[in-house]
């Protein structure tokens, strides 16, 4: 008997509105250059792509939950072929934490 099949982190796409390019829809919010991020919880998008239980994602909802938030966009692209992919996953990840944080941004590292 085989187990169903699942895409790692699919748990977090569920109900999430996509476009007409299937990008999900938000709107993500950059803090400028010189922004100081010490008031925020930093959020590595690095370690992001890296959870794919639903008991980390969970873990990190709790973690963050009413607080200000920003993800530290510290992935670098070689490829620009995998521009898109990376686009993706910062706007999938991005709507799935607004809905835990009081503020969420998005800076580079």
């Amino acid at each position: 008997m085989s187990m169903p099949r699942y895409f790692f982190q699919d748990f977090l796409f569920e109900n999430m509105p996509v476009d007409e390019q299937e990008y999900p829809v938000v709107t993500l919010k950059y803090l400028p250059p010189d922004e100081d991020t010490t008031q925020y919880v930093p959020i590595s998008f690095d370690v992001m792509l890296r959870m794919n239980h639903e008991e980390e994602w969970k873990d990190l909802f709790t973690r963050v939950a009413g607080k200000d938030v920003c993800i530290i966009d510290n992935v670098r692209i070689e490829n620009q072929e995998v521009e898109p992919y990376k686009r993706f996953y910062l706007m999938a990840y991005y709507y799935t934490l607004m809905n835990h944080c009081q503020n969420l941004y998005v800076s580079s590292e």
